[in-house]
C-alpha cells in the first residue's frame, strides 16, 4: 500500500478557505431560513402596509443619496491605488473599475467585484502588485472605518431603549476604538511615507462617514414605517453591514444582514416595522448600486476617460 503524501503547504491553505467559505455559507443559508420564518410570522401586516406618495418619494431620495455615497468609497479606491502607484493615474478608469463592478457583489462567493476591478484596471496597463495591494488595503479600510462608525454612534444612544446593549460600558467602546485605531495606524506604519499618513486619513475619515451615512438611510427607514426614530437602528445597521461583509459566501451580506437587524432590534421597534424597513433597506442599497453603475458607465465611459 502506497503511503499518503503529506499536504503542502498550498493545499492546506486551500482546504482552509473551503472550509471557510462553507461556514459563510452555512450561516448565510440559517440567516436566510431565519428571515423566511420571519416573513412568515409577519406576512399579514407586510400585505397590509401600504406606502404613502411621501414615503415612496423618500424611498427614491434615499436611494439616489446612496448611490452618491457609494461614490465616496470609488474615490477612496482611486486614493488608495493613487498611494500605492507614483506616476499619475487616470481617474475615469479607475473610477469605472469601481463603478461597473461594485454590483458583482451578489454574485455568489462575494469577492468578484474585486476581481473584476482587477480584470479591468489589468486591461489598462496598470500591474498585478498595486491592485492586489490596493485591494486588501481597501478590505481593512472598511470593517475598520465600521468600527469607528460604531463607536461614534453608541454614545448616542438612548440607554433605556438598547435592551442587551445596556452591557456596552464606556470600557468596550474605548476597547473598540483602541483596537480600530491600532489597525489604521499599523496599515498606515507599513506604508512607512508621509503621502501614507494623508491618504490613509482621507480614506478611513471617507468611510467612516458613508457607514454613518448607511447607519441614517437605515433609521430613516424605519422611522418611514414606524413613525419614530430609533438612533439605535444606526450602529445596528452598521454591525449589521459589517457582520455581512465578513461573512465569506454571502452575495452582498443578503439574508446575514437582515437577520441581524431583526433580531439586534426587536426590543427598540416592532418586528413587522424592522422587517419592512430591513427588506426595503436591502431594495434602496440595491437600486443605489445600479445607479452607481448606470453613472459609471454614461458619464464615466468617454473615450477621454478611458485615455484613448
Amino acid at each position: 500500500m502506497m503511503e499518503k503524501l503529506p499536504e503542502t503547504p498550498e493545499q492546506m491553505v486551500t482546504k482552509v478557505r473551503v472550509a471557510i467559505r462553507r461556514i459563510g455559507q452555512g450561516i448565510t443559508l440559517v440567516a436566510i431560513f431565519f428571515l423566511i420564518r420571519e416573513l412568515y410570522e409577519q406576512s399579514g401586516e407586510i400585505r397590509n402596509w401600504r406606502p404613502t406618495i411621501a414615503q415612496f418619494f423618500l424611498m427614491s431620495v434615499l436611494a439616489l443619496a446612496y448611490a452618491a455615497a457609494l461614490l465616496i468609497l470609488a474615490f477612496n479606491w482611486l486614493t488608495i491605488l493613487s498611494a500605492l502607484i507614483k506616476d499619475p493615474l487616470p481617474k475615469g478608469p479607475v473610477l469605472l473599475s469601481y463603478t461597473s463592478t461594485q454590483i458583482a457583489k451578489y454574485i455568489p462567493g462575494n469577492f468578484l467585484h474585486f476581481v473584476g476591478r482587477h480584470a479591468y484596471l489589468k486591461n489598462t496597463g496598470l500591474s498585478h502588485k498595486p491592485i492586489a495591494t490596493a485591494s486588501i488595503y481597501e478590505i481593512i479600510s472598511l470593517p475598520v472605518a465600521a468600527i469607528i462608525a460604531i463607536c461614534l454612534a453608541i454614545p448616542f444612544v438612548d440607554s433605556g431603549r438598547v435592551g442587551s446593549w445596556e452591557r456596552a460600558d464606556r470600557t468596550a467602546i474605548a476597547g473598540l476604538i483602541v483596537v480600530a485605531l491600532t489597525v489604521v495606524l499599523a496599515v498606515i506604519w507599513y506604508q512607512c511615507n508621509t503621502r501614507a499618513w494623508k491618504s490613509a486619513s482621507i480614506v478611513i475619515s471617507r468611510a467612516t462617514g458613508f457607514m454613518l451615512f448607511q447607519g441614517l438611510v437605515f433609521s430613516a427607514l424605519l422611522y418611514a414605517v414606524s413613525g419614530s426614530f430609533v438612533v439605535l437602528a444606526i450602529p445596528v445597521a452598521i454591525m449589521s453591514w459589517l457582520v455581512g461583509f465578513v461573512t465569506i459566501g454571502a452575495p452582498g451580506g443578503i439574508g446575514v444582514r437582515e437577520a441581524l437587524l431583526i433580531n439586534m432590534l426587536d426590543s427598540a421597534s416592532a418586528n413587522e416595522n424592522v422587517l419592512i424597513a430591513a427588506l426595503l433597506f436591502r431594495v434602496i442599497t440595491t437600486v443605489g448600486e445600479i445607479v452607481l453603475y448606470a453613472f459609471g458607465n454614461v458619464f464615466l465611459a468617454k473615450p477621454n476617460s478611458r485615455g484613448e
